[in-house]
């Protein structure tokens, strides 16, 4: 994926050399207002189901001393982000702790099974050896919203070096 960023660079050079303060606080201010909005974009776009919320809040960004800007999935506020981002392969499930996995079930389901993970069902509850896990599609809700977006990212880089090319006299 790509954002093309079109600005003069020799009249940004030039406003950077007669104002390289103001000028660097612009490209700040450039950078931070467009990952805002991939920030708020990601959180529209998203193919998931909110249970909870905290995957939409866990959208976050940061532009370091350099002025590079990144938006990320916290993993603080939900770590499951990244495998709903990228999606999962196919992969088998175990009990860590005990000797079964128990998973609620509605009544008359899975009374007893063979095959590879041998299981039964007692109670409402369906106890397992471990399950097969299909894999989860990805769902790239970040990519997909600085897609969307790239064009109002380039206006927001363009009036700021406009900005700034006009604050060093230009």
């Amino acid at each position: 994926m790509k954002i093309k960023v079109k600005f003069d660079a020799e009249a940004t050079l030039r406003a950077f050399e007669r104002a390289p303060a103001n000028t660097n606080r612009d490209y700040r201010k450039a950078m931070l207002e467009s990952c805002k909005l991939v920030q708020q974009g990601a959180r529209e776009v998203h193919r998931f189901k909110p249970n909870t919320g905290e995957l939409a809040r866990s959208v976050s960004y940061r532009v370091n001393k350099y002025n590079d800007g990144v938006v990320y999935l916290s993993e603080k506020i939900a770590p499951y982000g990244k495998f709903v981002h990228e999606g999962t392969k196919p992969h088998d499930i175990f009990p860590n702790k005990h000797k079964m996995l128990r998973f609620a079930t509605s009544p008359n389901t899975a009374l007893f099974g063979g095959g590879r993970f041998w299981r039964f069902h007692e109670g409402g509850f369906t106890y397992a050896f471990g399950v097969h896990h299909p894999g989860t599609k990805a769902d790239r809700f970040l990519y997909k919203s600085a897609w969307r977006n790239q064009d109002e990212i380039n206006n927001i880089f363009g009036r700021y070096t406009q900005k700034a090319i006009k604050e060093a006299g230009l």
